[in-house]
């Protein structure tokens, strides 16, 4: 199965605990599956890794419960996570830097993030990026609810404007490979 690093789950639960107020996070695990609530209930480190379909059933989990059910406090939740990731230093280069850039910066940080998966740079234009990913197994349902507005504020966080990501392919659905296009102005 899929996993993502302890320090995504600690930024998501952040922002929960931030939109919804203290004891959120707990209220989205009592409401999930067993199997879900045990992964999530246990201490995580930012060195731990969080098996990816939890992390993903708990984002649509607080979804429908603080959110709207429309997805848009996943959208919130990564582009709080994108901001938060890209500070500092960071955040000074990306705003020098043009978009294709920093997202194949991005691409080649994958598996600090991600334990399986390579997500490359497959094509590239002055006004996009496709990205593609390949051996990522056990690939949650909705996971790019989370990761398309991430990199649309990466993208975003260089100063290109109307920047629009779409998921044409994905390993969840059966693809051989994901794929996520990004355009901008």
């Amino acid at each position: 199965m899929a996993a993502v690093r302890g320090t995504a789950w600690l930024t998501l639960t952040e922002f929960i605990t931030r939109q919804a107020g203290p004891g959120a996070v707990e209220k989205v695990i009592a409401g999930l599956a067993p199997a879900d609530a045990a992964v999530l209930s246990k201490k995580i480190l930012p060195i731990s890794w969080v098996e990816y379909g939890a992390y993903t059933r708990f984002l649509l989990q607080a979804d429908q419960m603080f959110g709207q059910g429309d997805y848009a406090l996943i959208r919130e939740s990564a582009v709080y996570h994108a901001r938060k990731d890209m500070n500092g230093i960071y955040r000074m280069f990306i705003r020098i830097a043009t978009p294709n850039y920093v997202l194949g910066k991005a691409a080649q940080i994958w598996r600090q993030v991600m334990d399986s998966g390579t997500l490359t740079v497959h094509q590239q234009s002055p006004h996009g990026v496709e990205l593609m990913l390949r051996d990522f197994t056990g690939v949650p349902l909705h996971h790019e609810l989370d990761q398309l507005p991430f990199f649309e504020e990466v993208a975003r966080m260089t100063g290109v404007k109307n920047v629009h990501c779409t998921h044409p392919k994905c390993l969840a659905r059966g693809d051989d490979h994901g794929l996520y296009a990004l355009t901008w102005e």
